[in-house]
Order: C-alpha cells, then structure tokens, then sequence
C-alpha cells in the first residue's frame, strides 16, 4: 500500500501525497497485473467536499472496465442548461468519433459534452451511468464519496475527499490507457460531423504542469493528472509524480482558492517526497 499523507493549511483546503504502486489492468484491452500496496497515515483526508472535474476520473474507470473503446459512437447529446463556465468540447448531435477519442477529451481537456457522451455510450442515460458510478464507488470501498453527474459540474449531493480520490486514481491508474491519457499535453481529435466531413480539433491539456506553466520541485516529474474547477469547488488536482529514483507517487489537493495558490501548494506537498 502506499504512504498516504495529508493535510489541510485551511478548513477550504486538503491535501494528500502517497506512493503509488502503479499495477496495471484493462479488462477489454490491457489484461496485464501487476501489485499495488499501500499505508495510509492521513489528517483531513476524508473531509467530504466537492471535486468538481476530478470526477471524471471515475468517468473514464467506467469507459475503460466496461466498454470497448474502438467502438464508434454517434454524438445524440446537445448541452443545455450546463453552468456557464462548463468546459465544452462542441461536439454536435451526428458526429461520430471513437470513444476513445472522447475519453481522451474528457481527460485532457476536461470536455463535460465529451463526459456526458461517454455516460451515454456506456450506460443508455447519464441517469444509469451514475448508478453505475455510484455503485463502483462502493466496491472501491470509498466511504465519503458520492456522484450525481458524469461531468462534476455542480450539483448538490456530489463529493468526494482526499482519500477516496486517490483510491479512483490508484484503480485508474491500472489501465495502461489512462496512463497514456493523463500524460499528454495536447490531443488532436479527428472525427467526422453529421455531413460526414472529416474534422480536427486540438485540445490542450488542463493540467498546467504538462503544458508547462508551472514547473515541480528539483527532482520529481510530473507524469500526469486530472483537474478540477467550478466557483463553488475551487481549486482541484491530483497528479502521478516520479521521484529521482523513479518512485511514483500520487498527490491531491482539493479546494484552493486560486490556480496559482493550487499549484504552489501542490509544489509545497511535492517537496516533502
């Protein structure tokens, strides 16, 4: 298991780092396992709040243990009634792409179209994919965890904390796939719309140590993450790192008041590995 540490600077903020065992597992395409251990020493690491786009993590853990990622989805959803600061992709209704290319929109740039598209294609309705959301919650043994949407825009009675976001991204973290996703700067999507013209966008990561505006603490890497914002959530990452050894670990913070106070925070948390 792994050295789970956390703590909060303010009531509105928490924060974890944890070794991570980085085991591997996909059940339609990557079957490979590998162990992951951990120990969990925590203070304010289950503290229930909101995670805004760190839910897609849970998202994409649904697309990749139940779904066939090659296969082709048609586009039925248009976004109505979204917050006005949703991230949107601008899919439209007769586009049709792989949903691999959706989970990759989903998580790079963090498209809640390209989240609520994906719930569809797995689950018929963005109402049974939280059922099913819920219900791997569960088995993942999350006990302040709750979802209400695909996208973690807010929502009453949608939470996570600390710890129980780690364990989603340590499952995640077993599929090759979202190893790859999480890892990329950008993505180019391409896709044909309803005339069935070829079409190509380009989506920058969220995660602004892969782009690079931010830079980590001498030493450590950054591999990858998920972010995470609305006004009412704040701040948000989770982040796989590699110390100088090669060591992986895995470091949360929920809740801070600005981007800029997220990711010094982060490289206050990361100096500690």
């Amino acid at each position: 298991m792994a050295k789970n540490c956390s703590n909060s600077s303010n009531k509105n903020q928490s924060s974890n780092t944890s070794n991570s065992g980085g085991s591997n597992r996909s059940k339609n395409q990557n079957k490979n396992k590998s162990q992951n251990s951990s120990t969990n020493s925590s203070k304010n690491a289950n503290d229930e709040r909101e995670i805004a786009s760190i839910t897609k993590i849970m998202t994409a853990l649904l697309a990749m243990k139940y779904a066939d990622l090659s296969q082709e989805v048609t586009i039925s959803y248009t976004p109505e009634g979204l917050e006005s600061s949703a991230v949107l992709c601008g899919f439209e209704q007769g586009d049709k792409m792989m949903l691999s290319s959706l989970l990759s929109a989903a998580l790079i740039y963090s498209g809640n179209d390209a989240a609520i598209d994906i719930a569809i294609a797995v689950a018929g309705s963005q109402e049974a994919f939280v059922d099913m959301m819920n219900q791997e919650s569960k088995e993942l043994m999350t006990s302040h965890t709750h979802f209400a949407n695909p996208t973690g825009l807010t929502q009453s009675k949608h939470y996570s904390s600390v710890y129980d976001v780690y364990l989603m991204f340590q499952e995640c973290l077993k599929y090759p796939t979202f190893r790859d996703i999480i890892a990329r700067g950008s993505f180019l999507c391409y896709y044909t719309n309803a005339a069935g013209e070829n079409v190509t966008k380009n989506f920058n990561s969220t995660n602004q140590y892969l782009v690079g505006a931010y830079t980590p603490p001498d030493g450590i890497t950054v591999i990858g993450g998920k972010t995470g914002h609305t006004n009412t959530a704040g701040y948000n990452l989770v982040v796989l790192v590699q110390d100088s050894h090669h060591k992986e670990y895995v470091a949360v913070i929920l809740g801070a008041a600005t981007k800029d106070e997220l990711y010094n925070q982060m490289n206050t948390l990361l100096s500690k590995i």
